[in-house]
């Protein structure tokens, strides 16, 4: 993540440093992580502001944009949580206590809170039944019928199901 190795050499922070501080974040935390400071460097680069130390007007306005694309709030919260780990803003504040950047979230909150609701899991299961023998389905039914049923043992969220890669997963053969 070189935008953030920038940030940590403009406060003489060094590689070895870099290293462990970086190794503090999980992979998924990474992955997730990158994608909003690719946004973040990019939304800045395009209205000439200065990423590493921008006005929180800013980070304001970047934030407001995914609410308006339909992002909830747990989503625009982790946008909040990647700027905070490496953005300090022009006032000397940090993105994640910054009293304008909180009182948005909680707006984001308000306007649109958490699903919450409760559905019977054997509905689901009882569709799925239904999509049988696995060589008669098309790829497209083959395909939710495994996710659904991937989410559903592993307890994972569906926006999680993004982060699998193939490469890690390993076949046994201990039948």
């Amino acid at each position: 993540m070189p935008v953030v190795r920038q940030y940590y050499e403009t406060r003489g922070v060094s590689r070895s440093s870099f290293g462990l501080l970086v190794a503090s974040w999980r992979g998924g935390t990474k992955k997730q992580y990158s994608g909003y400071i690719k946004k973040w460097t990019a939304f800045c680069l395009q209205r000439k502001i200065n990423h590493l130390q921008p006005p929180v007007v800013a980070v304001l306005d970047l934030l407001s944009e995914l609410f308006d694309q339909g992002l909830t709030h747990s989503v625009i919260n982790c946008a909040r949580s990647a700027l905070s780990s490496y953005v300090s803003l022009d006032d000397g504040s940090v993105v994640r206590r910054n009293q304008l950047v909180c009182r948005l979230l909680k707006g984001v909150f308000q306007s649109r809170p958490p699903n919450t609701e409760v559905w019977d899991v054997q509905v689901v299961f009882t569709y799925l039944a239904t999509l049988h023998p696995v060589e008669s389905l098309t790829l497209k039914q083959l395909t939710s019928k495994f996710i659904m049923l991937l989410l559903l043992v592993s307890g994972q969220r569906g926006q999680t199901i993004h982060l699998l890669d193939i490469n890690h997963m390993l076949v046994s053969n201990d039948n």
